[in-house]
């Protein structure tokens, strides 16, 4: 044989073996027979395949024509694979989910809901209290048990084989009483758990995935994956140990869900400057969680320099007659490039503070008030600094913190307001917000306008005086108004895109001036002028709740563009005194075009009367909304 047709062979040989999983071949029997088939393994002589409706047949070698024979024998078992991952903590997978070796096939996987993921104390089950690595992946198995994928020997009672489950897996991973487990103790441990207790043979792999990135963890933790998440848990700021949860989901913009301890969690990953592949956890639902967590103050990280990393487990079983062969899942290949968040298109006024050279500006000054506790009691002290987990308060000589939940809600959201001052913008949550307008040449007249805002992208105005409510949803850009005498929409529409009359740019129109000095019973804002309104006094917050600056402005008399393309006026907040919707609605807008949250704006009419408008109050969302 010419050496170059050896050469070409031999490529033919490994590119046919390389795709042996993915191909079908039509079999030619002895008898002149011939069926097309997916073949599955050729082990001593026979051959397993599948039919077009997925059974499990085999059949003898010899019962197959010549060229047939030469053609399966290239199916033969993968023992090598099969050990490496039988027991052993294996790198980074190079695609996911990993092709099995032949003969064997991932279970599960199209079926899978993760919010049935199961959530179990590990206090409460086995022999330790330190087996946190055991209870994080034992949570994914019994959630695999519940849905009948793991054949086990023994019928055992909800309880009774949880708590056998935690005994035995710690015992069989070296769980000490005192040191936890190691998690490449638990891959082999997992090992010899099924292999003692499953009444066929499994595959579990465990990968060990490090440089943790929110796109890791959205890749990996999808489908029937069980996904164990090692943290780093702190006690008011101060490290205390590592500790393994079971990761339910993450999305590319860092958002995370997991549970342990019996608690489901729900937050997201701050990075840590200077620290790469390091996160602290931003939790969400602190509220819902035990008093003993809130009393300790504790707080989540994960921490490359500790080993953080996403241990993931998949479940494969050997295939056999009676079993119906499905096509396996397209594996993917990780890209960092096309796992990662898409850039949001708005603008932050903190790169416009950033550029700020005014003297003070760097400075965060203390914020003298009255705070009031989460259990009703109140002090005068001064917001000096914070940390990623409490604010730091002054009050004579003495120095000390507050967590935020130390604190009630008008509180937290006024010392979040004063840190957002210089720094990220803070996202506003579900609250109620209440405006009072002060009307010019009416013997001081009020109108107090309550926004109910749910943290997301709808805002609602109730206006008691006029029997209305306005209502406008940020992400499908529709203005509702409704009675609040008779129940339903009498007016709803969807809000063309238009360009805005009032918004220049930035050096035409916004300057931003240092930190105000705010009074007691103020909210935190920095001052702002207006290019050419510079007489006028305008406060925002670095404050994003754009449904509200939205909603204020298309109902202060603000023509509404809608998407019949008709024009109309909704209302304005000073009716019959057009000249001074202008003063609210400029402000309004240019706070939504920068993200920012209106907090005070006062101005004089041309026969100095004096109007304003101004955030005085911020309480939780009631049931109203």
């Amino acid at each position: 044989m010419h050496l170059k047709y050896a050469i070409a062979w031999i490529f033919s040989f490994l590119f046919l073996t390389a795709t042996l999983l993915a191909e079908k071949m039509e079999l030619e029997f002895k008898s002149g027979e011939t069926k097309e088939v997916q073949v599955i393994v050729f082990q001593k002589g026979w051959l397993m395949y599948a039919d077009t409706e997925g059974a499990l047949h085999t059949i003898q070698e010899h019962k197959l024509s010549e060229e047939s024979q030469n053609k399966v024998r290239l199916y033969r078992p993968q023992p090598n694979l099969v050990k490496e991952w039988m027991g052993n903590l294996l790198e980074e997978p190079a695609e996911f989910p990993p092709t099995p070796p032949r003969g064997w096939q991932l279970v599960g996987w199209d079926d899978a809901d993760r919010s049935f993921i199961q959530n179990l104390n590990q206090q409460d089950y086995g022999n330790s209290w330190t087996d946190c690595v055991p209870n994080s992946l034992i949570n994914s198995l019994k959630w695999w048990d519940n849905r009948k994928l793991l054949p086990f020997k023994k019928k055992r009672d909800y309880e009774d084989q949880v708590d056998w489950m935690h005994s035995e897996l710690a015992m069989l991973s070296s769980t000490g009483m005192n040191s936890g487990t190691r998690l490449s103790k638990l891959a082999h441990g997992t090992a010899r758990f099924f292999q003692k207790n499953l009444t066929r043979p499994f595959l579990f792999p465990f990968f060990e995935i490090k440089d943790i990135t929110p796109g890791k963890l959205c890749f990996y933790t999808q489908n029937n994956t069980a996904a164990c998440l090692t943290l780093s848990v702190y006690y008011a700021g101060n490290y205390k140990a590592e500790h393994c949860v079971t990761l339910v989901s993450a999305d590319l913009d860092g958002r995370i869900k997991f549970n342990t301890w019996g608690h489901k969690f729900s937050g997201k990953l701050i990075p840590i400057p200077g620290k790469p592949h390091s996160y602290t956890i931003e939790l969400f639902n602190q509220n819902e969680l035990p008093n003993h967590f809130l009393s300790y103050d504790m707080s989540f990280a994960i921490q490359h320099s500790r080993r953080g990393s996403l241990n993931i487990c998949l479940p494969y079983k050997r295939l056999q007659v009676g079993d119906t062969w499905t096509p396996p899942p397209t594996s993917l290949v990780y890209s960092a490039d096309q796992y990662k968040a898409t850039p949001k298109k708005h603008h932050h006024v903190i790169v416009e503070w950033d550029t700020c050279t005014k003297d003070g500006f760097k400075k965060k000054r203390p914020f003298t008030s009255t705070w009031t506790s989460s259990s009703g009691k109140t002090m005068d002290a001064s917001l000096v600094g914070s940390t990623d987990h409490a604010y730091i308060f002054r009050k004579g000589k003495k120095q000390f913190k507050l967590s935020r939940h130390e604190l009630n809600f008008e509180s937290y959201i006024r010392a979040e307001l004063w840190k957002s001052n210089i720094g990220e913008s803070f996202q506003l949550p579900a609250c109620v917000l209440h405006y009072r307008l002060k009307h010019p040449g009416r013997a001081n007249t009020e109108t107090l306008v309550k926004v109910y805002y749910d943290g997301d992208g709808i805002a609602e105005a109730k206006l008691p005086h006029i029997q209305k409510a306005f209502s406008y949803n940020h992400q499908t850009k529709t203005l509702s108004t409704r009675s609040l005498i008779n129940e339903g929409y009498h007016f709803s529409t969807v809000l063309e895109d238009t360009p805005s009359p009032f918004v220049m740019p930035p050096d035409q129109c916004l300057e931003l001036c240092n930190c105000d000095q705010a009074n007691r019973n103020e909210f935190p804002s920095r001052s702002t002028r207006i290019k050419p309104f510079r007489r006028n006094q305008y406060h925002h917050a670095n404050t994003s709740a754009p449904a509200v600056t939205r909603l204020l402005y298309l109902i202060n008399g603000s023509p509404v563009h809608t998407d019949q393309g008709t024009t109309k006026y909704i209302y304005t907040f000073n009716q019959g005194v057009p000249s001074q919707s202008g003063s609210l609605n400029i402000p309004l807008d240019v706070a939504h075009h920068w993200g920012v949250l209106p907090t005070k704006y006062a101005w004089s009419t041309e026969d100095k009367k004096h109007s304003s408008f101004e955030l005085i109050k911020i309480t939780e969302p009631s049931i109203e909304f």
